[in-house]
């Protein structure tokens, strides 16, 4: 139903009426008049102003209206939210001619005294609220026996949706974040906790200015708490303080809403939750017991100082986050004013408590060896004192050194380190940083094709043409790993390096590529931990053969031949396909390596249709395996060393790539961008295409094995 929207020449009042009502009663101050004929030709975005009394503004409310049943003064057009208290509609509100957002109250069991008294609760906490950041309650009462209230519409997605198809800079986050922070913190000097703050929980209007709404879970100050009884827990899993994960209910306060916004913020900064796992016990249990990872090992242009504002309001004690938002608000104004920030501690006490148990004995090591210090010079002072008084003076004077009879040679070190610092490139965007980075000897790098030497030096593993990085731990589908990373002095590539193991290649669930499923030994090796990106194919090879341009992109439009050369001018190979397999599970047995559903939070693929997704995104926007590998499910496919078969049967169990079958075609995995059949994205599809064929979705990324010294 389309309506049209006028104004009154006598009361200047605004009015709704249908497109072709000749003449116009005003239902306020009674003027009947006829709406100017020149109007029907205008655009629904077009506004007519004339001169005079007759002065009308006529335009297209632009709305589909389904004919949906009344509800008081509100004409229910469809719904857009549910939830456990009730269902949330878009209304047309007659009263104040507007377009609303409805909530009415689930009828049955809900419906109960309790259950009422919640609803009201949402309703009443929201509409003491009045912030430009915080939905707006209009109206709240009682319709043939149903309750409900009405907020204000918006019009936009949720700042989950908003991040998860929207790339922004670190800066603008950190603007959409503060005032998120503002509302919350205006709740609180109300008397209100949100106590369920998520990023679904915000809305983003069409000028992209968020809008915290969903109170049904708050916590309004001096009101009664019958209702949340100790032991129930209150929230949504990943973003709950560990006194919510508890449920000690009466223990929530403004600090428990901090810890759910530093959630927030570091799912604006890395793209997902601080804990994410299999079931809610298990992400009870890191709520609990875990640190989250620090936000730049996740994606390392993350600066330090916003690791520690998020680290900081994400601690276990509530005493240790930020005592107000107003605080934090002022760290994250430091952070954009290039100022230092009250959180920077904060890595050091996690440190600390992490590795609480090797400090107390490193303590006493040191407390030992200083008695024994100690005890030695007190020894040698009592000697000393005790021959002074057999040594003849001489003029006056005692001797109490003897000069050495000869000159003495330094004693070497064969194991002495000459160490280079290096500092990452901004260039080299995607190079990963770790405060704890390893030195390494500097020399020219000694690499060869396919093998990189290594050195083993007690627990040091030294790779030529490679600088340590550090080790990090990556969690996805339900395991966790340890790995050590490393920059490529040549290309400036971050790789990883994949521990040897065996595993299970293939699949029954896929077409006949897949099987038979076969065991396969891996030895380990080096594989990068992003596909090559344009800026990285641009310094090797001097060109840009990509359609879709950003020097963070993965490259593409190369063929299996171009991939080849890439690798011959920068000393690397491609991975066979059971490498490439090996590293994308993880050691996950499921169909994909985050589990055994689809989700869009680690893979850019095409939903529903082909091409859907548009085009590439930056490489690293997505979650990493175990292994912490980016993109090996979408973004481009890529191809391995492997020629297609269209069975297992003969293949090799080395871990090699397997040539010698009478292929022709070359192997490409993972899906691509414009991936629509979420089957494509599993960890054992595999495809075949032409050595010489380039497209869009086509891409790569590299490897290197080891051999001992």
């Amino acid at each position: 139903m389309k309506l049209y929207k006028t104004v009154c020449p006598n009361c200047r009042k605004e009015l709704d009426i249908p497109a072709k009502r000749e003449k116009i009663q005003c239902n306020k101050c009674g003027e009947i008049f006829k709406p100017e004929n020149s109007t029907k030709d205008l655009t629904p975005s077009q506004i007519m102003e004339k001169e005079g009394n007759n002065f009308t503004q006529l335009f297209e409310i632009e709305r589909e209206e389904k004919q949906g049943k009344e509800f008081g003064r509100y004409r229910i057009v469809e719904e857009i939210g549910s939830g456990g208290m009730g269902k949330v509609y878009k209304a047309y509100d007659s009263e104040l001619e507007r377009m609303v957002a409805l909530k009415l109250m689930l009828s049955g069991e809900n419906a109960k005294k309790a259950g009422v008294q919640r609803f009201l609760r949402e309703a009443r906490a929201t509409a003491r609220l009045q912030h430009p950041n915080i939905v707006m309650v209009l109206d709240i009462g009682q319709q043939e026996g149903q309750y409900f209230f009405a907020m204000e519409l918006i019009e936009g997605v949720s700042l989950k949706e908003l991040l998860q198809s929207t790339s922004m800079s670190v800066r603008r986050k950190i603007a959409i974040f503060k005032k998120i922070a503002q509302a919350v913190d205006y709740a609180h000097k109300q008397g209100v906790i949100h106590r369920d703050l998520k990023p679904a929980n915000v809305m983003m209007d069409k000028d992209q200015n968020p809008k915290v709404m969903d109170f049904g879970l708050a916590k309004v100050r001096k009101a009664s708490q019958k209702l949340s009884q100790s032991g129930i827990i209150i929230g949504t899993l990943q973003y709950m303080s560990p006194e919510q994960a508890e449920g000690k209910t009466r223990e929530i306060d403004e600090r428990s809403d901090i810890y759910s916004l530093g959630a927030i913020l570091y799912e604006m900064l890395t793209g997902m939750p601080p804990f994410s796992g299999e079931t809610p016990s298990n992400i009870i249990y890191q709520v609990l017991n875990k640190d989250p990872l620090t936000p730049s090992k996740i994606k390392n242009r993350i600066p330090k100082e916003l690791d520690s504002i998020c680290l900081k309001a994400l601690e276990k004690g509530k005493e240790k986050r930020y005592q107000s938002i107003s605080v934090l608000v002022k760290d994250l104004s430091f952070f954009e004013q290039g100022k230092g920030v009250k959180a920077r501690s904060i890595r050091w006490n996690r440190i600390m408590r992490q590795h609480k148990a090797s400090f107390f004995l490193l303590m006493m090591l040191l407390a030992l060896f200083l008695a024994f210090y100690i005890g030695q010079s007190t020894r040698q002072k009592v000697t000393l004192t005790s021959a002074k008084a057999e040594i003849p003076e001489e003029d006056g004077k005692i001797p109490l050194e003897d000069s050495p009879s000869k000159e003495e040679k330094p004693l070497e070190n064969d194991n002495k380190t000459e160490v280079e610092i290096k500092v990452p490139s901004e260039k080299n965007p995607l190079v990963a940083k770790n405060e704890n980075e390893a030195e390494v000897k500097k020399e020219k790098p000694v690499e060869n094709n396919n093998k990189v030497e290594i050195e083993k030096t007690g627990k040091d593993l030294k790779l030529k043409g490679y600088r340590y990085l550090g080790r990090n731990i990556y969690s996805a589908g339900g395991v966790t790993k340890r790995v050590d990373e490393y920059i490529h002095n040549k290309t400036g590539m971050a790789f990883v390096l994949v521990p040897g193991g065996s595993f299970m290649m293939g699949s029954n669930d896929g077409r006949s590529g897949e099987r038979p499923v076969h065991r396969v030994n891996v030895r380990e090796f080096l594989i990068s931990k992003y596909e090559v990106t344009q800026g990285q194919w641009q310094k090797i090879m001097g060109n840009n053969p990509s359609s879709f341009k950003g020097a963070n992109k993965p490259v593409e439009g190369v063929s299996w031949d171009d991939a080849k050369k890439f690798c011959s001018k920068s000393r690397l190979r491609l991975p066979s396909g059971a490498e490439w397999e090996y590293a994308c599970r993880a050691g996950t047995t499921s169909k994909y390596y985050w589990g055994g559903s689809i989700d869009k939070n680690y893979a850019h693929y095409s939903e529903g249709n082909w091409g859907s997704a548009k085009n590439t995104i930056d490489v690293g926007n997505k979650r990493p395996n175990a292994f912490g590998l980016y993109d090996m499910n979408g973004n481009v496919w890529e191809w391995c060393e492997d020629k297609y078969k269209d069975n297992y049967k003969g293949a090799p169990t080395n871990g090699s790539a397997w040539i010698n079958n009478g292929a022709l075609v070359r192997v490409n995995r993972g899906g691509g961008w414009g991936t629509n059949s979420v089957s494509r994205l599993r960890s054992a599809f595999r495809n075949g295409d032409s050595p010489v064929l380039r497209n869009v979705s086509l891409g790569f990324r590299v490897c290197a094995g080891l051999s001992e010294k």
